[in-house]
């Protein structure tokens, strides 16, 4: 969900994004009637436009050489028609989701701040759940730089710490060669994340 809102909000390209998941006709078994009928029609117009194409190119060949086509000869380009495989989906204008639509939830938003502020900070963020925190960053790309650094679970500024938690988060963290870096988010729309680093006595 943080990278759909960075993507929506934040980057500094172009999205456009149209509804994913299941089609909107298998849902509905009228609207799969006239999908499906949609899409036979335009199989037949493509065939029919190969015809045509194949067949003046055939007339235009044999012209050259001399000879007039034969009625035959149009049963034989039958099996040069092909049907093209899509590989994207037409942009339904109604299936459009439009950024200003999207409303995510106040731990949603949470997340969204501390996976932004990471970004803002130059870093490259994945998911940390196997080093026990929400994420795990890198100074740039992680197939040429190792990670230093286990993020942990964001939480509300007025949240009590769970020592327990955050000791063996250290503990992990120290036993995977990072710093275990516990967050927290304000409540207001303006708070950012903050950051507090923690590391295990004796660590390296």
């Amino acid at each position: 969900m943080e990278e759909l809102l960075w993507l929506l909000w934040d980057s500094p390209v172009d999205i456009n994004v149209i509804s994913g998941g299941l089609p909107d006709f298998s849902r509905n078994a009228k609207s799969g009637q006239i999908h499906s009928q949609r899409s036979s029609l335009k199989v037949q117009e493509s065939f029919e436009q190969q015809r045509l194409q194949r067949w003046e190119t055939h007339v235009r060949k044999l012209k050259l050489i001399g000879v007039e086509p034969q009625l035959g000869d149009s049963q034989l380009l039958e099996g040069s028609l092909f049907m093209q495989t899509q590989d994207s989906r037409e942009n339904d204008v109604n299936s459009e989701i439009i950024s200003t639509q999207i409303n995510p939830t106040a731990d949603q938003m949470r997340h969204y701040k501390l996976y932004r502020k990471l970004r803002q900070m130059g870093f490259t963020v994945h998911p940390g759940g196997r080093f026990g925190g929400k994420y795990v960053v890198y100074p740039g790309d992680p197939l040429r730089f190792h990670s230093h650094v286990v993020v942990s679970e964001p939480l509300d500024d007025e949240e009590p710490v769970d020592f327990l938690q955050m000791v063996a988060g250290a503990r992990l963290a120290t036993t995977v060669k990072k710093s275990y870096v516990s967050s927290c988010v304000g409540k207001r729309e303006e708070d950012e994340a903050r950051f507090y680093s923690f590391e295990w006595a004796g660590f390296g």
